[in-house]
């Protein structure tokens, strides 16, 4: 798979494969935690805004996350 070329390949991102409606769900929740002010990670975007890319040779939907350090769980003692 190429990576589209909106994405600065020398940043580390990882790709989430899911169906359609799966992938569109979570990319609403998310926006949701953001609109609360809840730090979350949202899907990079194209440049024309969209999160959801379809590579259409094999029928696969997926979507691009940027990779961030996240909390280390003994933090949250």
């Amino acid at each position: 798979m190429c990576i589209p070329p909106f994405v600065n390949d020398t940043s580390p991102f990882f790709i989430k494969m899911k169906s359609k409606e799966q992938i569109l769900e979570e990319h609403l929740y998310l926006n949701k935690l953001k609109e609360a002010d809840i730090p979350a990670v949202a899907p990079i975007k194209d440049t024309n805004g969209d999160t959801l890319f379809h590579l259409e040779s094999e029928d696969i939907y997926f979507c691009l996350f940027p990779k961030v350090a996240g909390r280390n769980p003994y933090e949250l003692d």
